[in-house]
């Protein structure tokens, strides 16, 4: 029997500026082709920054599928989730990141909606994840401290200010397996923006940075990767 997952959002009518609204929300969802029925596969763990009691926006879940097995990530936190699609069981463990920085969140009601116009911490941000055999490769920005965004680029919020943290925020790649680090971690060649796939072969492959060209191309570049074992 063939199962879909997909990430279908919240089965709730709760907003996200209520704390429910994260006691409810689902990671991801299997579809079933032959009942057409939605069904929650896993929520948020009890260590979950966003189940802080604040008001937590653009939750965006990755994931990949191993077999019987979907890993999991929310872009914006530094959690593995391992779920078995077949009995519901699931794991968390902590991606071991050199630096993450989590967002602590927002006042719930429409208070929370005002804040985001405040100057805050930048969080960081895993911009691409991927499953390669029995390896995880994650690509991510480690984000600011409020502090260190400051410093960097005081109060702005226009371009100039834009292009100094930028700087300060390079894509970074970490190799783990069995929840443990295998790789160092390297800032990304800054003429990749993206890994988008990984195919039966186990190359994987990525897409061109184009914000990191003077004008923009005629084509876009694509580049064949592979993880090699020292």
């Amino acid at each position: 029997k063939s199962l879909l997952v997909m990430f279908y959002g919240p089965h709730t009518e709760i907003s996200n500026t209520e704390a429910a609204y994260y006691q409810e929300y689902d990671l991801l969802s299997i579809y079933d082709p032959e009942t057409e029925e939605f069904s929650p596969l896993g929520g948020l763990s009890e260590t979950s920054v966003f189940l802080n009691g604040k008001a937590h926006y653009f939750l965006d879940t990755r994931f990949q599928v191993v077999g019987e097995q979907v890993k999991a990530v929310i872009s914006s936190e530094d959690l593995l989730y391992t779920f078995e699609a077949i009995n519901g069981e699931v794991s968390v463990h902590q991606i071991p990141f050199d630096e993450f920085v989590l967002n602590d969140g927002y006042s719930l009601g429409d208070q929370g909606l005002d804040e985001q116009e405040e100057i805050r911490e930048i969080s960081g941000t895993i911009r691409s994840f991927l499953q390669v055999d029995d390896k995880q490769i994650f690509m991510y920005s480690s984000g600011l401290p409020l502090s260190t965004r400051q410093a960097i680029a005081g109060n702005g919020k226009d371009e100039e200010a834009w292009v100094k943290l930028r700087k300060a925020l390079p894509n970074k790649y970490l190799i783990t397996q069995d929840d443990k680090a295998i790789s160092e971690i390297i800032p990304f060649p800054e003429k990749i923006g993206y890994l988008a796939a990984v195919d039966a072969g186990g190359n994987i492959w990525a897409s061109q940075n184009v914000d990191a060209l003077d004008q923009e191309p005629e084509v876009i570049t694509l580049y064949k990767l592979r993880i090699i074992e020292n």
